[in-house]
């Protein structure tokens, strides 16, 4: 398992799906450039992102894509009563873990936008 962060990347390649509070004018605010960078040949990559609205609601994303960037698989969920995005990042972290493992992927890159989440799971890998 290889872990990686970057910084403003999510959603890209996604189908026609949108979150629900996309429309309520939450956007991703980044000054950096968006490039996806693919895994190696054989493995696929896991983007996974997690946003909460003030009223306590959150949601995640998740998109699986092959070397060659085609949507292998991709998930959105809603929760409510979070209001703290560590923990909304951590669920989506886990969720992540457990689709690539429902879908029998084991050669796996995990992408995500925060770091403490990334050097958390990277410290229990290297155990």
């Amino acid at each position: 398992m290889i872990s990686e962060s970057s910084r403003g990347e999510a959603g890209v390649g996604w189908e026609s799906s949108r979150p629900a509070w996309a429309s309520e004018g939450v956007v991703p605010i980044t000054n950096q450039a968006r490039t996806w960078k693919a895994p190696a040949i054989g493995s696929v990559k896991i983007n996974f992102d997690g946003a909460i609205v003030n009223d306590g609601r959150a949601a995640v994303g998740i998109v699986v894509r092959d070397f060659r960037g085609c949507v292998l698989a991709s998930c959105i969920e809603q929760f409510r009563y979070f209001y703290d995005v560590d923990h909304v990042e951590a669920l989506d972290a886990i969720r992540a873990s457990s689709m690539a493992k429902d879908l029998g992927f084991s050669l796996v890159v995990f992408e995500d936008d925060s770091l403490s989440v990334i050097n958390s799971i990277n410290a229990v890998a290297c155990r």
